[in-house]
């Protein structure tokens, strides 16, 4: 089933055989029409290398405001500007 937002509004596009009052539950999906498994992959696909390097004790611990000032450091960066 598809539907188009109209004036803020999800319009369904198909004929169903569903009957009025019938609730449904919508999913947004991606313009680029990737499956919720493909999604899933790729997210996985980017997370490996920072398991991998977690895995092999290659972290930097810190808050994330000592982390930002310790990369703005590194990029000779004032981490109060």
């Amino acid at each position: 089933m598809r539907a188009v937002v109209q004036d803020g509004r999800a319009v369904i596009e198909d004929v169903s055989d569903y009957p009025d009052g019938t609730i449904l539950e919508l999913e947004l999906v991606a313009h680029d029409r990737q499956s919720r498994e493909q999604r899933i992959e790729a997210l996985r696909r980017a997370i490996d290398p920072a398991i991998e390097q977690a895995d092999a004790g290659r972290v930097v611990r810190g808050t994330p405001a000592e982390l930002m000032a310790r990369a703005h450091e590194k990029a000779g960066a004032d981490p109060h500007a």
